[in-house]
């Protein structure tokens, strides 16, 4: 029951994505704590900006192993990881692709992470 309620959460940012002008890192917390998944990931990275930051921000939440640096408390609490975790190579196939289109800065920066991220969950 609550795992409909989380997934309507995820359909509210995609459908209302259109409206977001700043990017900030709470999308991500929104996802990530919403029972965020990786074929939803996927999907958003394939739908570009604002979805693919929000999507980038969420993966790097929900593969953070321990504290982050000003991460809230609640985050802490809940330690949000992916639904469907799949394979690390599958998901740092698929963020190295995502790169050869939005390369700048911010994505290359939470790429390395979610990669770095994933491969010591292993």
């Amino acid at each position: 029951m609550n795992f409909i309620r989380y997934e309507k959460v995820l359909d509210w940012i995609e459908l209302n994505s259109h409206r977001i002008i700043n990017v900030t890192l709470n999308w991500g917390h929104l996802a990530a704590s919403s029972q965020f998944n990786w074929a939803k990931a996927d999907d958003w990275l394939s739908k570009g900006r604002p979805l693919s930051l929000i999507a980038l921000d969420a993966l790097m939440f929900c593969t953070t192993n321990g504290e982050r640096l000003n991460q809230s408390p609640w985050m802490r609490e809940i330690q949000p990881r992916l639904i469907d975790n799949p394979k690390p190579e599958i998901v740092a196939r698929r963020l190295k692709e995502y790169l050869t289109i939005d390369k700048v800065p911010r994505t290359d920066a939470v790429v390395e992470q979610i990669i770095k991220n994933i491969f010591e969950i292993v």
